[in-house]
């Protein structure tokens, strides 16, 4: 049996994007993002955090990552840059801030395009969180 047709508000409402959702406790990517990332990144990876407006570099929206590399999630760049392999300026080499935190989870290998990566078990959860939250940008 077939169900009623959708009203218009029902279907304008369901076709409207889903507003992202903060980090949770129950998801270790979450989790590990908001301790390590959400300070300047924002807890919705926008790139608004709260010490955004004192850093001299531009934070960069996370959720458009995927868009920025030919819409493809550049898992295994994103993961070094993390891990702090593939230094970035703002981070500095490697992340100074966290020190040693992300090897206290273990290491684990992560299947990306290029190849198997070894990396903290932080990074993968936060790499992975990062990469079901990507968009288009607007």
């Amino acid at each position: 049996m077939r169900g009623a047709p959708l009203g218009p508000a029902l279907a304008v409402a369901l076709a409207l994007p889903v507003a992202a959702e903060e980090p949770g406790p129950d998801d270790p990517g979450a989790s590990a993002y908001a301790a390590f990332c959400a300070t300047c990144h924002g807890a919705l990876a926008m790139g608004a955090g709260p010490t955004a407006p004192l850093l001299t570099v531009p934070v960069p929206d996370l959720t458009t990552l995927a868009a920025r590399s030919g819409g493809t999630f550049p898992l295994a760049r994103v993961l070094a840059q993390i891990e702090g392999r593939d230094p970035l300026l703002a981070h500095g080499a490697p992340m100074p801030i966290y020190g040693g935190a992300f090897d206290r989870g273990g290491r684990v290998t992560v299947e990306t395009a290029a190849g198997p990566v070894e990396t903290p078990r932080a990074a993968r959860d936060i790499a992975r969180w990062l990469e079901a939250r990507q968009r288009s940008p607007q």
